[in-house]
């Protein structure tokens, strides 16, 4: 729980205004109580469902979550027919200013699949500054998945 929050140097976060989304209602009072007080403002909820202000944020970064499911966004919006963690990177996007950068760690199928309509609509929204794949098991020790996984840094177009 909070493991980027967690690593981010004392030197930074006192020079940043930090939001936290975490849909597990317990988890995410874990995460106040831990860093709430460092004033994190932590929003319990489905990302998809929590309110928050397009072109606004410096930097998204996180892990998302895994699956072949889509998200149940009624909102219209060209990645809400997505899988649930390409639908993350397009949402990450539209909440990112212009110039702003998205780091995530996404499932290997983003880069992968066959289909490129995905990496189509966020080649149209920002640029791929570098992906990383991480060895199979890059997980298993904190938690417990053999996932492939890559690492994806993005700049949103626009600036």
């Amino acid at each position: 729980i909070g493991h980027f929050l967690g690593a981010m140097p004392a030197a930074l976060a006192e020079q940043c205004s930090v939001t936290a989304i975490e849909i597990d209602r317990l988890s995410g009072r874990m995460l106040r109580a831990l860093y709430g007080a460092s004033g994190v403002d932590v929003r319990i909820g489905a990302f998809e469902k929590t309110p928050l202000a397009d072109n606004w944020y410096d930097l998204a970064i996180g892990n998302v979550p895994f699956g072949a499911y889509k998200v149940a966004d009624s909102s219209n919006r060209p990645y809400g027919r997505f899988s649930i963690h390409n639908y993350f990177l397009g949402r990450a996007l539209d909440l990112l200013r212009p110039g702003g950068l998205a780091c995530f760690v996404t499932s290997s199928h983003t880069m992968d699949a066959w289909d490129d309509t995905v990496r189509r609509y966020l080649a149209s929204q920002a640029v791929l500054i570098s992906a990383i794949r991480l060895p199979r098991g890059a997980f298993a020790e904190i938690a417990s998945t053999d996932v492939q996984a890559d690492i994806l840094f993005l700049r949103k177009r626009g600036a």
